[in-house]
């Protein structure tokens, strides 16, 4: 059977925790499950969101068929994430610009008030800089892997808002 997949997702959200309640089809046949696990309680997610500062996000715009700046859909983006984070859920931001400017805004929390008020703080924080092409993308990246690791909860993830390494960013 064809399947559509729809360009936004509508309903409520679905938890599986039996093999009843999944149908899986390959080339057309049904497959039965046999088993299925999960975890009968949803757990908090612990999720590092890096954040890019330099100066690109500002003039840069998403594509040649979409002259909305970068720093304008990233802040929204960023926000309305934190914003469908679960009560549980925590977040902690790190931004960049150059080599030597990584920073840890807000630390592990749960207060998305106070995600957000540091996120709207972003764009006032971008980099006015001629040093094109050497950003700590990667510095970032260390740092949110060397956080995330640390961190107690067991399912991580990290979040990039960036619009790429510059070509001199090995560090």
């Amino acid at each position: 059977f064809p399947v559509t997949i729809p360009k936004k997702a509508t309903g409520k959200k679905n938890i599986l925790f039996d093999k009843n309640q999944v149908a899986i089809y390959e080339n057309g046949k049904f497959i039965c499950p046999d088993t299925i696990y999960c975890n009968k309680t949803v757990e908090a997610i612990s999720v590092a969101l890096v954040f890019d500062r330099t100066n690109s996000m500002e003039f840069g715009t998403i594509s040649n068929s979409d002259s909305t700046l970068r720093i304008n859909a990233a802040i929204p983006a960023v926000k309305s994430f934190v914003n469908n984070l679960g009560s549980k859920d925590k977040a902690l931001l790190l931004s960049f610009s150059d080599t030597n400017d990584v920073t840890l805004d807000k630390n592990w929390t749960s207060d998305k008030k106070q995600l957000n008020e540091e996120i709207d703080n972003y764009r006032k924080r971008l980099t006015k800089s001629d040093n094109v092409g050497q950003t700590a993308l990667h510095k970032a990246l260390k740092s949110a892997i060397s956080r995330t690791d640390l961190n107690e909860s067991r399912v991580k993830a990290i979040v990039v808002l960036s619009d790429g390494a510059g070509y001199r960013d090995w560090e």
